[in-house]
């Protein structure tokens, strides 16, 4: 084990969950409503015809639509129709449906269903953290090898204070660093690394809900990882 320093570098309000929507997905899309295009359109051309497609649909139809071929895995028919009915239209659903393991799912639907229809849908929001590793001892690659989202959610718990929500959910799994924790994969809803010179970047996106409570006061922590040899 060795001693590495977290910071968080920056915290963001973003609109796009990076690759949340596919260019194959797309594509799909324009296949089963028997759209024809061309098939070598290029990635843009095609979200935008997909987009004009669903508003022929219409808010309702579209939302269905959607949830019936990109989601029927996670939601019953009576939950579809509940959601494109009514919770779909509601204040950030991303962050009130029950199931969290949904949460990255409904923000997907919500962020294309937007764009189709601005005055029918909850504008997207979400929240991007930059932490920063950095240790006189391990190289940034290193670090970059022991990060996974259970380690990151662990690490954002340690920079919030006791009342946040993660912190009061989940209080036992996030007190060992490393430790097996099932629900980090639907709170990370995705993230990425950067190596830098002297440090890694880690970049952690997911909803508003669980970022609440950051406490500026805490510059950085002093974490132990268990580092691949």
């Amino acid at each position: 084990m060795k001693k590495i320093v977290c910071s968080i570098q920056k915290l963001t309000t973003e609109k796009h969950l990076p690759s949340a929507w596919t260019d194959a997905e797309f594509r799909s899309i324009l296949t089963m409503q028997e759209f024809e295009f061309d098939e070598a359109s290029d990635p843009q051309e095609v979200h935008e015809l997909a987009v004009l497609v669903l508003q022929d649909l219409g808010p309702q139809e579209a939302a269905r639509f959607l949830l019936s071929n990109f989601a029927a895995n996670k939601f019953s028919k009576g939950q579809i129709q509940n959601l494109s009915e009514e919770e779909l239209r509601e204040n950030a659903p991303w962050e009130e449906y029950a199931d969290i393991s949904c949460h990255a799912l409904i923000y997907k639907m919500s962020e294309l269903l937007f764009e189709a229809f601005p005055s029918d849908f909850c504008e997207p929001q979400l929240q991007q953290v930059i932490f920063g590793f950095e240790s006189k001892d391990v190289a940034p690659e290193s670090i970059a090898a022991a990060l996974n989202p259970s380690i990151l959610v662990q690490v954002l718990s340690r920079f919030q204070d006791s009342h946040s929500v993660l912190n009061r959910l989940f209080e036992q799994q996030l007190r060992k660093l490393g430790s097996k924790f099932p629900e980090s994969d639907s709170i990370v809803w995705y993230w990425k690394h950067e190596p830098l010179q002297t440090m890694l970047h880690a970049h952690l996106f997911t909803s508003n809900y669980w970022i609440g409570h950051i406490n500026d006061e805490i510059e950085n922590v002093e974490i132990e990882l268990p580092l691949h040899t």
